[in-house]
């Protein structure tokens, strides 16, 4: 039974609820946080400055890697350069 994972993960829960939409805080100088829509495949950036952008095409496995990378704004940078742009979302 050592081997059994405990009844409460609060890391792989955090990834399941930001996979299911929850908005996820990120620790960032400029990205404040990060929120998924797996039906749509679109992840949702929000500035700390208040500005919303929004990108499609992201599947849930790269969503997180985004999520969890040890700077977010270097691998937001990175997926603006190999898959197109995002748009900012008007309020």
């Amino acid at each position: 039974m050592a081997d059994l994972l405990p009844l409460h993960d609060p890391v792989a829960d955090s990834g399941a609820r930001f996979l299911a939409g929850e908005t996820a805080p990120v620790k960032s100088s400029n990205v404040a946080w990060l929120r998924y829509d797996a039906e749509n495949e679109t992840l949702f950036i929000g500035y700390k400055n208040g500005g919303e952008y929004e990108r499609d095409g992201v599947d849930g496995k790269l969503a997180l890697e985004i999520r969890k990378a040890k700077s977010v704004g270097k691998a937001l940078h990175a997926l603006q350069g190999s898959h197109g742009v995002f748009k900012k979302v008007e309020k």
